[in-house]
């Protein structure tokens, strides 16, 4: 790859501000673009990406020049039904061009895909406040052992009380951003940025549907659902016109002092990729755009709420009990969210939540809210026995000299000198610039068997298959046609380019070949073109309920990730640090539980937060999908293949057993026929070929295979969903597993143990979703760890 190729590259990466919807925008579809205009581009400039059909009297070089002109000076379409017209006005109207710039206008639509993200990035620092350093610094303290961790909240707290006090400040100061002035004196500039980014690409993401609709010079409004209809009715591109695989070709040669005039038919392979391509991208903007408009909706009722504000931080100071439910508490919770919070503060605990999950953004928000009530006098508004009078988890030791102050009642004084926010202390750097692709496909520590046979394994044996299938396809000779001998030059390739991206159609050799046209189109054969893509289509289908469990699981709090890889660190460790590491699992567990319960949940509260199942219902609802995606597959597979069979895959076999070829079947034909029509001197013959699909040979071996495979994958996947079922649905399932474990953990007493006592641990402490990370730590770690973990918050 080129240096500044690779440059540009590494530099689009994942942010920590940022959540599922903002990269979708600016990192996965801006990676989908960069790499269609790619491969467009390599088929383009280094494949052949237009065949022409030229007179018999052309010679030596004439055919390439021929090629390379009708290529580069756009080429026009016309019906086979239609006559040329004389008028060269007319055939410039008819003119497309657009193939020789597809390259370029991807990789503009991929910046402008990128570009919001950039102005966030040049625009948030003028905030005053460092939200990488902020999120870098989190993201580090996440699981840290007990001493660091407070160590790094006293830090991040310091940091963010004299950041907002110092916006506060600032009067006067204000951004002009196109027409909108941001205060930061008013701690909304962050909000408004950010609601900002989020309006810039819904309006990006919109104007690209009228980008590819000017492009391609469509007349459909929505383009991508009438190509789709078009094809489903068999109305393909001579019938509409859309992305035409042949066309003409009109150019001038000097001969002797002479202008003469030719007009050549061309094969355009590169319209059939074009055509998948944005069919693909067309429907992908679609779900990208109605995900951007739902989310920008969402984050402006949610940011420009005090309600919501003031809500999100009562949530998690009850959680700590620094908070009660008179009124009184309830102002001073309105009065620290209003004026010492403001906007900007509760954003980057919104940020440091999503990123670093409630446990940390819990302990934050108790210790600002601990030094706003002391450093503003006003513990008396409280009732002195809560804990509002006591120490939060992290404020040993916190240095009391600074802290950010009520701007309502210690008014600032107006100074509009150059002021820098302090510095916060570095963070290691988490990078997340590793090799897209190889981070997604990996295997994780909660998932069983059953689940990597789905999102793992066969996502895998999915994309290689669609490249094995594409470098034969493209780059090797998929079709090979046997031409009449009065055939010359370049015209076999042309037969052979057409008839590929034409389809051809079977007629076993003891049949006559039809000779009505519709009886010839009945018997074709399409799949052999789209198997490439298919099997990309499959592939991703078996991963997006992995995508589904990671994003919702993700939201609701839980980072899974972290606490299992700490659990399964643990493994190997000595006794004392096994000891610290089961502490701060089970401190985790607990108040990760205890956030989700407290009646303030931030995200899907009707998943069964409340309840404390909102995990294992999010775990069940992925395995549903898993089911239902491999047995969908058998429906796609028997559709795709136009196949009469319902078990086809079994049907295949036995025909393969009893000697019954595809000669007689007609499955997967080796031999097909194909019919393609030349205008030569006004008027138009008709040629028809025989050519051998050797492509065909690997169809066949492929999709028997992966019939099988996906026969297994249902078994085991049908089995796994009503086994999670069982013991997600039936508590005794959960009381057996947690007595099982306490009774080897308590040995001489654990016949002490009743059900009522397991039942009300359960109830009060676990929850059914700590159950289900007890079972994830069991899994991935090891049966002693889980019983460790059992039996210390047991006691």
């Amino acid at each position: 790859m080129l240096p500044f190729l690779d440059a540009a590259l590494r530099n689009i990466h994942k942010q920590y501000y940022d959540d599922f919807v903002d990269r979708l925008n600016y990192y996965y579809t801006t990676l989908i673009l960069l790499f269609l205009a790619i491969l467009v581009s390599a088929k383009q400039y280094v494949g052949q990406p237009i065949q022409c059909w030229v007179p018999a009297q052309f010679r030596g070089g004439w055919e390439q020049y021929a090629e390379n002109y009708c290529f580069v000076q756009n080429t026009y379409f016309l019906p086979f039904d239609k006559d040329v017209p004389r008028e060269i006005v007319e055939r410039d109207y008819r003119k497309i061009g657009y193939y020789q710039w597809v390259p370029i206008v991807l990789a503009i639509q991929a910046l402008l895909f990128y570009m919001p993200n950039m102005l966030w990035k040049l625009l948030n620092w003028q905030s005053g406040i460092n939200v990488k350093a902020v999120l870098e610094m989190a993201s580090s303290a996440h699981l840290f052992e007990t001493n660091k961790r407070q160590n790094t909240i006293r830090q991040l707290c310091r940091y963010l009380e004299d950041t907002l006090a110092l916006q506060a400040d600032m009067k006067g100061r204000s951004v002009r951003v196109l027409c909108v002035r941001l205060s930061r004196s008013s701690g909304n500039y962050l909000t408004c940025l950010y609601n900002f980014i989020k309006f810039l690409y819904l309006v990006n993401v919109c104007g690209q549907f009228f980008l590819m609709n000017g492009f391609l010079s469509t007349k459909y409004t929505f383009w991508g659902l009438q190509i789709l209809a078009d094809l489903a009715n068999g109305r393909e591109w001579p019938d509409s016109g859309h992305f035409p695989r042949v066309t003409l070709c009109d150019f001038d040669i000097r001969d002797l002092g002479n202008i003469h005039r030719h007009t050549v038919q061309c094969v355009l392979m590169i319209n059939m990729f074009n055509e998948k391509i944005y069919l693909f991208l067309w429907f992908w903007m679609f779900l990208v755009g109605s995900a951007t408009a739902g989310n920008l909706l969402y984050w402006i009722c949610s940011s420009m709420s005090n309600t919501y504000r003031e809500g999100m931080i009562q949530s998690h100071l009850r959680i700590t009990a620094d908070l009660g439910d008179t009124l009184s508490e309830k102002r001073l919770t309105q009065r620290f969210v209003r004026h010492a919070l403001l906007p900007d503060g509760v954003l980057l605990l919104r940020f440091i939540k999503n990123h670093s999950g409630d446990m940390l953004t819990t302990e934050l928000i108790a210790s600002l809210f601990k030094d706003y009530v002391e450093r503003n006098h006003l513990t008396d508004a409280t009732d002195p026995k809560k804990a509002l009078n006591r120490q939060s988890p992290s404020d040993n030791g916190r240095d009391t000299d600074h802290g950010f102050y009520d701007a309502e009642k210690y008014p600032s004084d107006g100074t509009n000198g150059s002021m820098s926010a302090p510095l916060l202390p570095s963070a290691p750097l988490i990078s997340d610039k590793n090799n897209t692709l190889k981070a997604a496909l990996h295997k994780h520590p909660q998932d069983d068997f059953a689940d990597r046979l789905n999102y793992y394994y066969s996502t895998l044996i999915l994309l290689i298959l669609a490249i094995m299938v594409s470098a034969k396809q493209y780059v090797g000779q998929p079709i090979q046609c046997w031409v009449p001998a009065q055939f010359r030059g370049g015209w076999e390739e042309y037969a052979e380019n057409y008839c590929f991206i034409q389809n051809t159609y079977f007629v076993p050799f003891d049949t006559s070949i039809p000779s009505e046209p519709m009886a010839r189109k009945a018997q074709k054969i399409g799949y052999y073109q789209w198997v490439p893509i298919m099997l990309a289509m499959q592939a991703l289908m078996f991963y997006l309920p992995n995508t589904f469990w990671n994003f919702m699981s993700w939201y609701s709090g839980f980072r899974l990730k972290s606490i299992l890889q700490m659990a399964q660190d643990a493994s190997g460790i000595d006794a004392e640090r096994k000891e610290h590491t089961i502490n701060v699992i089970s401190h985790y567990i607990k108040h990760s539980i205890a956030s989700r319960t407290s009646g303030h949940n931030m995200y899907f509260p009707f998943l069964g937060a409340k309840a404390g199942r909102q995990l294992k219902n999010i775990y069940v609802a992925a395995k549903l999908l898993f089911m239902i995606n491999v047995l969908a597959q058998f429906l796609i597979m028997n559709r795709f293949l136009g196949t009469a069979y319902t078990f086809w895959g079994i049907q295949i076999m036995i025909d393969l057993l009893q000697g019954k070829e595809w000669s007689d079947s007609g499955h997967f034909p080796r031999v097909t026929l194909c019919d393609f029509e030349v205008r030569t001197m006004a008027s138009v013959h008709k040629h028809t070929v025989q050519c051998v699909l050797m492509i065909n040979m690997f169809n066949e071996k492929i999709y028997l295979f992966l019939w099988y495979w996906m026969f297994l994958v249902a078994i085991c996947t049908t089995f796994n969903f009503v086994y999670w079922c069982c013991i997600s649905f039936a508590g005794t399932f959960d009381e057996r597993f947690v007595e099982y474990h306490l009774k080897v953990a308590k040995k001489e007493s654990a016949d002490t143990l009743t059900k009522g006592q397991i039942n009300e641990f359960i109830r009060q402490c676990l929850k059914p979703d700590g159950v289900l990370l007890l079972r994830f730590i069991e899994n991935c770690a090891s049966d002693v760890l889980a019983t460790d973990l059992i039996d210390h918050m047991y006691r």
